[in-house]
């Protein structure tokens, strides 16, 4: 990912050195794709499978004897190397050789084709100065960081243990005013129950309602067709970032979710102990995030520049820097913990759908004119560094906020700090934490091994990486605003399973689910009646394959409420061991399927794969957390029925709205953000119609409307819809006598907390 190239074969194919007995038989237009035949004929080290489709070119005709073919074009030579000339057939001024000319190791291929026409061999990619790798002074600017870095923390941790054995209450002076709200509005907050991780997902929905038609345009539509417009930067960007991921699972050893768990679990009974895992895990994150630094920084280096994927060693190098401190989502997780979901999900709603997206605008569109302005970085690796630096400002800022809203609770910061933590506190959270980075490990390597499938098998893997990002970050992501809410489950789950408060848990699957697929089904029927009309119109030709595939993508949405939900009811159990054995049957396949599938139906593969493998465990989870956990009580219409007639409601009523628009892409635009705008509240309406809400959950919406925050009025709007809805439709269901008792235990814990 370097600069652009100026050249010109508009006329004549491009020549290196002496090649005039090379002739043009004729030109070819057809986009193809590029295969290596002879790579050492030129250079080796070219990835070939890592260029973009070759649009025009000329066809050449020469001498098979004199001359060797390097690489072709579908079946036409690309690249062809004689005794002292090398001849480029592409034509690198045509617009339909724009990705091309972004391609990472075109430089180097000139250079290569310089030095064999005149004679010499060329060094290798990742020790020519040119290459967009880590050379000698990146190198040693990551290890100066890394040394301060180092010593800051060894003496950041020697003072903090010092100053946790001065402050052997700590704990009080953290669970007095979490226990007893100095603030009015927070006190509806210390009583469990279903109202609370619905107060957080009413914020969230309400903000998203407030802001989705002008967010989604600017994630679906401005991004990729004018701040960020190369598919293949999103492509070179996505699979680092899972690297990433896979790598903080493995190194936070599960001690994230081990925190959220126990730090519900002991809040009642050890306060303490509920603080220390509080502090092992702020000192574990700091050290992991020293941890990742050194591990991204020695890959980046000295290992990646010398294999096929040397064009990613910079990126992982920014990535990995990414890491340091370490502990920016501390408020947001603390705030799980604690199940103030209000200002948890404030913190996501911020940092994941709001700033992601728009603080990494301006930094794109600065670094991409910089890079333009500097051939050695180049446009393209310029867009890619401003999409970093966007996302850390992103999570300073989330930090930042979260530290305020801490404060305004009137919390002190200092007792997460100390270091009062011993070795029960770590064995507890290890064992703990051991069952979930089992169970979360098979995920990532699963995606590892899918994108390892795709950059094996599908050739120019980084244009069909970023189409699979299109999809999955741009359109399909916004089925993952539901985590939050699931993920609430953990810790009020394991409340409830500490409090043997077994009605409370029943209650809790029957409404996340509910709610869970209420969500997704409004958001399907939304995807897919306006997504492809804008993949087609609003996107340029480079974004066309996704309108092919989303309906694929979209439809993994119908597992994923009752996938994550039987995940999350064995973490808040507890039981992190059998989460961690259901998942690594659940990747397992899904690789099996991969490997079958990408081959059989090519990129269509990767979503039948994932649709065959959720359906198959989800029903296996369930069995067995009905057998082995708890008897769970089963509201089909309620669950299931209901929200899937909202959402087919929904694309219906979309859909017959999209027919009597004209085909053009300000119409396509304009209901793409209508739909987004309108979703929840029809949504709410028309489920309410349909039955789908019994007099207690309209209890607990207008419930959880009141602890929705600065978005209370708009949560109120979405209750008053449900309401109408279930007084107008003609089926009136009961409440289920499972919500008299969860309620009555949900004051039973509330009592023993107030007594602390």
């Amino acid at each position: 990912m370097t600069g652009w190239i100026v050249g010109s074969a508009s006329a004549d194919p491009l020549r290196i050195g002496r090649a005039a007995d090379v002739g043009v038989s004729g030109r070819a237009e057809a986009p193809a794709q590029v295969t290596a035949v002879d790579p050492a004929a030129l250079a080796g080290d070219i990835a070939w499978t890592t260029a973009p489709p070759v649009g025009a070119r000329a066809r050449l005709t020469f001498d098979p004897a004199r001359y060797r073919v390097a690489a072709r074009a579908g079946a036409d030579p690309l690249v062809i190397v004689g005794p002292a000339g090398v001849v480029i057939a592409a034509d690198l001024e045509d617009p339909s050789n724009a990705a091309l000319r972004r391609w990472g190791y075109l430089p180097f291929l000139l250079y290569a084709a310089g030095e064999r026409a005149a004679g010499r061999t060329p060094v290798r990619f990742a020790a020519w100065p040119g290459a967009p790798v880590p050379h000698r002074g990146l190198t040693g600017a990551w290890l100066a960081v890394l040394a301060l870095a180092g010593v800051l923390l060894a003496i950041g941790f020697t003072v903090a243990r010092r100053r946790a054995r001065a402050h052997p209450d700590a704990h009080v002076q953290l669970f007095a005013p979490l226990n007893a709200p100095a603030r009015p509005g927070a006190a509806a907050w210390s009583r469990p129950g279903i109202a609370r991780p619905l107060g957080g997902f009413f914020l969230f929905l309400s903000a998203t309602l407030l802001a989705m038609g002008p967010y989604l345009y600017l994630s679906a539509v401005v991004i990729p067709s004018l701040v960020q417009p190369f598919p293949d930067v999103d492509g070179a960007w996505a699979p680092v970032e899972e690297l990433a991921t896979l790598a903080w699972s493995l190194v936070d050893f599960g001690m994230t979710l081990a925190f959220v768990q126990r730090f519900a679990e002991h809040r009642v009974s050890d306060p303490a102990r509920a603080l220390r895992c509080a502090q092992l895990w702020v000192w574990w994150e700091l050290g992991t995030g020293f941890v990742l630094v050194l591990v991204g920084g020695v890959l980046a280096c000295a290992i990646l520049p010398h294999t096929r994927y040397a064009l990613f060693s910079r990126i992982v190098l920014v990535r990995s820097a990414m890491q340091l401190p370490g502990i920016l989502s501390l408020f947001t997780i603390f705030f799980q913990a604690v199940q103030r979901f209000d200002l948890q999900a404030g913190l996501d709603l911020l940092e994941k759908r709001l700033l992601f997206v728009l603080l990494p605008i301006p930094f794109v569109l600065a670094l991409r004119a910089w890079g333009r302005a500097h051939a050695d970085i180049g446009e393209p690796f310029g867009a890619l560094l401003g999409v970093a630096a966007g996302q850390y400002c992103t999570l300073l800022c989330t930090c930042a906020l979260g530290l305020f809203l801490y404060r305004r609770i009137g919390l002190p910061l200092a007792p997460l700090f100390y270091a009062g933590f011993d070795r029960r506190t770590f064995f507890d959270l290890a064992r703990f934490g051991a069952g979930v980075v089992a169970g979360k490990l098979p995920f990532f390597l699963a995606n590892f091994a899918e994108i390892a499938i795709v950059t094996a098998l599908l050739p120019g893997f980084p244009a069909w990486l970023g189409i699979r990002q299109l999809l999955l970050s741009r359109l399909i992501f916004m089925l993952y605003f539901l985590w939050p809410f699931i993920d609430s489950g953990v810790p009020a789950f394991a409340e409830a399973f500490a409090a043997r408060k077994h009605a409370l848990v029943r209650y809790y699957v029957v409404r996340y689910l509910q709610f869970g697929h209420l969500f997704v089904a409004l958001m399907i029927g939304f995807l897919l009646a306006t997504g492809r009309p804008l993949i087609l119109y609003a996107l340029s030709p480079e974004w066309h394959p996704a309108a092919r595939y989303l309906p694929l993508a979209a439809s993994i949405g119908v597992f994923l409420p009752t996938s994550w939900l039987a995940d999350v009811f064995q973490k808040g159990a507890g039981r992190a061991g059998l989460s961690a054995a259901i998942m690594v049957v659940e990747q397992v396949l899904r690789v099996a399927l991969l490997c079958y599938l990408v081959p059989t139906l090519g990129f269509a593969g990767l979503f039948v794969s994932t649709l065959a493998m959720l359906g198959a465990t989800t029903v296996l989870a369930w069995w067995i957390n009905h057998r082995v956990i708890l008897r769970l009580q089963a509201l089909p219409f309620t669950t299931f029925v209901a929200p899937a007639l909202t959402g087919a409601l929904w694309f219906a009523l979309l859909t017959a709205s999209a027919a009597l628009l004209p085909a053009s892409r300000p119409a396509v635009i304009g209901l793409f953000v209508a739909g987004a705008v309108l979703t929840f509240p029809l949504g709410f309406l028309i489920c309410g119609l349909i039955g789908g809400f019994d007099p207690a959950a309209l209890a607990e919406i207008a419930q959880a409307a009141e602890l929705a925050s600065v978005m209370k009025p708009i949560a109120r709007q979405l209750a008053r819809l449900a309401r109408l809805g279930a007084r107008l439709s003609p089926h009136h269901p009961a409440a289920p006598p499972l919500a008299s008792e969860a309620n009555r235990e949900s004051d039973e814990i509330a009592a023993l907390e107030s007594a602390l």
